[in-house]
């Protein structure tokens, strides 16, 4: 019986095995046990066997469910590591412990790491050489509020490569829930915009300039309807911004110059042209003043009319 039982274990370990015997030895029934055995039946207790086979098949069964379940486990993430590293953001997954527990190769490539250096390592030490969470230490920090909430968060942020280099990010904070919908872990996503950082920096740079410009500049749609003015317009025209904007520069017409003068203006920008001379305009309190204007088109990267600027 017991080179019967190696046999079967040996050669197809998932079926179950019943050792039936006379034998009454303890040391057997444990022996049979060790060995592979599921149940032990005697001979004078062959009443047992029918309810020992159900067991076990159930027991065989749930087993089968194991195994189905773990390769599936296995596969799942092979297939979830596969579609980790080929996502083209930096992704990291942080624990409630503030400690990273897993990183796609995208991150490690870009940040200079490698796997071992970011695994166990928390994210306020990896990404900012802090020995406290950011929070702790009165930065700003949106991974408590995604644990807390289950809602995803973003926000823009700099953090440090190994090398020190400090690189602006669009971070994108996700929970990661159980089947109970509780947040175990979450996936931070990580986008570089360096480059967008700085455009905006010198969009504000210009911003800047024009509104404390000391000259008035007006912005049209292609159809000539008011997108934007600066301060200084509004202090020589003596409008305020909720009263021009929408509306045609037409509205400080003094009357002083005719159709064709507008008409020549306007066939001059729209075909591509800069027109420069001087207007005799009307403020909103009716007094007159003459303006001179220099304006142009502004093309967008097709090379398409989008908007008519106007410095005066």
């Amino acid at each position: 019986g017991m080179a019967a039982l190696a046999l079967v274990k040996e050669r197809f370990p998932h079926i179950p095995v019943i050792m039936v015997t006379a034998s009454i030895n303890e040391e057997t029934a444990v022996s049979c046990m060790l060995a592979g055995a599921m149940d032990y039946i005697l001979k004078d207790k062959m009443k047992r066997l029918g309810m020992a086979v159900r067991s076990v098949l159930e027991n065989q069964e749930l087993k089968l469910q194991k195994i189905k379940a773990e390769r599936a486990l296995k596969e799942n993430g092979r297939y979830y590591r596969a579609l980790l590293n080929q996502m083209n953001e930096h992704v990291l997954v942080i624990d409630k412990n503030y400690t990273i527990t897993d990183v796609n190769e995208t991150f490690l490539q870009h940040r200079g790491y490698n796997r071992d250096e970011v695994i166990g390592q928390s994210c306020h030490k990896l990404h900012y050489n802090l020995d406290q969470p950011c929070d702790k230490v009165g930065e700003t920090c949106i991974l408590p509020k995604v644990f807390k909430t289950g809602k995803p968060e973003r926000l823009v942020r700099q953090q440090q490569h190994k090398s020190g280099l400090v690189v602006w990010y669009s971070i994108s904070m996700s929970p990661m829930l159980d089947k109970n919908g509780n947040v175990v872990a979450v996936i931070e996503s990580s986008t570089d915009v360096t480059e967008l950082m700085r455009a905006q920096e010198e969009i504000q740079k210009l911003l800047t300039a024009i509104e404390q410009s000391p000259v008035s500049v007006v912005l049209t749609d292609a159809d000539g309807i008011i997108e934007y003015i600066n301060p200084h317009f509004t202090k020589i025209s003596g409008y305020t911004r909720d009263e021009i904007l929408g509306g045609k520069p037409s509205l400080l017409k003094s009357g002083e110059q005719n159709d064709n003068f507008y008409k020549e203006l306007w066939n001059t920008i729209s075909s591509g042209g800069v027109w420069h001379g001087e207007f005799h305009n009307k403020r909103k309190d009716g007094t007159l003043f003459w303006e001179d204007a220099t304006i142009g088109p502004i093309l967008n990267d097709r090379g398409i009319t989008s908007h008519y600027m106007a410095v005066k």
